[in-house]
């Protein structure tokens, strides 16, 4: 059989038995030809009108002559390239044509959601060159057989590409450990992450470019997202950003949580700056003995010991002495 791309025969299966029957005949009557492979005499005519074609057959006074393929199909095959090459710097050339053309003419771009939505943002994260801001407020985008302990996929191939990685991650992301977890990793790996309760949406801005925002709270369904690519939009969203990143709280992996050794920074270990963070996101000291692999007494006594150290009296007032310290 001779294929061609895409999976299309070149040579119906009529055809070719035709021609190996030629070959195999030497050279064999057009009408005998028929009677020989016990084919319709029409079916038969045709085949051998085709391979003459092709010029896989020579017919010299109804004698039918076989031909060596490759003199014959050479040209044919270099026909095929020449237009599948043609094809090719077509599709390359219009798609330049429309991707300018739909970044002058489109302030934004409607998502559907889900595969939609993973896609943009692996396509946003691919062509990240030097600054990736996001705010994630959603546990996760929903991509298939991705545990929540990994990070986005791109993310650290785009860290590794020398690309500045700024998070700021909202409650929800915190309240979970699996995705605590994912955090960890992408600090330890180079993003820079701060915490602040309430961050309104889930947001990723490539290089002041193009931006992608995903409401939160929609039920019934995978959010829909926006792709943005208006200049001045996307001043507004770097500057909702900026804004989040200057009121949130800096966060770190901080190795192993539950050891004693922590390299102690800022005038907190990273064990106690975590318990803070922890803190103030709102979790119970049973959720935060769960994030930190320690007992609810243990977390209890912690607090109790920063309080002491810092010599105030109830939780609220070590918020504000940490604060105005800038341990957090």
């Amino acid at each position: 059989m001779w294929p061609i791309a895409g999976g299309e025969r070149l040579l119906s299966e009529v055809v070719e038995q035709t021609y190996r029957f030629c070959v195999q005949q030497g050279s064999i009557g057009a009408e005998e030809l028929s009677a020989a492979m016990k084919a319709d005499r029409s079916t038969s005519l045709g085949a051998v009108t085709e391979l003459a074609r092709l010029g896989l057959v020579r017919i010299d006074d109804g004698v039918v002559t076989p031909v060596y393929p490759m003199s014959a199909l050479q040209p044919v095959a270099h026909s095929k390239a020449q237009q599948a090459i043609a094809a090719w710097e077509a599709a390359l050339t219009l798609s330049e044509v429309w991707t300018t053309a739909h970044q002058r003419s489109a302030a934004v771009e409607m998502l559907s959601g889900g595969q939609q939505t993973r896609e943009a943002v692996a396509d946003v994260l691919r062509d990240a060159g030097s600054d990736v801001a996001a705010l994630s407020v959603s546990p996760s985008l929903d991509v298939p057989d991705l545990p929540a302990s990994r990070p986005l996929p791109g993310s650290q191939e785009a860290i590794a590409r020398g690309v500045r990685f700024r998070v700021v991650y909202g409650q929800p992301i915190l309240s979970s450990s699996e995705t605590l977890k994912a955090v960890k990793t992408s600090v330890a790996n180079g993003e820079e992450a701060r915490y602040l309760p309430h961050a309104p949406i889930d947001m990723i801005l490539c290089d002041d470019r193009r931006a992608i925002i995903t409401p939160s709270g929609i039920r019934g369904g995978p959010a829909p997202s926006i792709v943005v690519y208006e200049p001045s939009l996307l001043d507004s969203l770097l500057a909702v950003f900026e804004s989040c990143w200057w009121l949130a709280v800096p966060l770190s992996h901080g190795g192993d949580l539950s050891g004693p050794d922590s390299e102690v920074r800022g005038g907190l270990t990273d064990d106690q700056r975590l318990l803070l963070t922890l803190l103030a996101a709102g979790l119970t000291d049973e959720s935060i003995a769960r994030q930190l692999g320690v007992s609810e007494r243990t977390v209890g006594r912690r607090l109790s010991r920063l309080q002491m150290m810092l010599g105030v009296n109830s939780r609220f007032q070590l918020g504000v002495q940490v604060t105005r310290r800038g341990w957090m």
